[in-house]
């Protein structure tokens, strides 16, 4: 029994646009989880130095 053809679009084609989806995908997730691991980091410095008392007798 012969597949679907669509004229124009070729099984190379659909594959390649899935992998770049894909890829892109995973590099903003990527980013995402950088853009996240830096906000808690500043959250966190913020935080400490909230609470860090300065002494200029000492």
């Amino acid at each position: 029994m012969p597949g679907i053809e669509t004229p124009g679009i070729s099984s190379t084609l659909v594959s390649n646009t899935v992998t770049l989806q894909t890829e892109l995908s995973l590099h903003i997730a990527t980013r995402n989880l950088q853009l996240d691991f830096i906000g808690t980091s500043q959250e966190w410095t913020s935080l400490c130095m909230d609470n860090f008392e300065f002494d200029p007798r000492v």
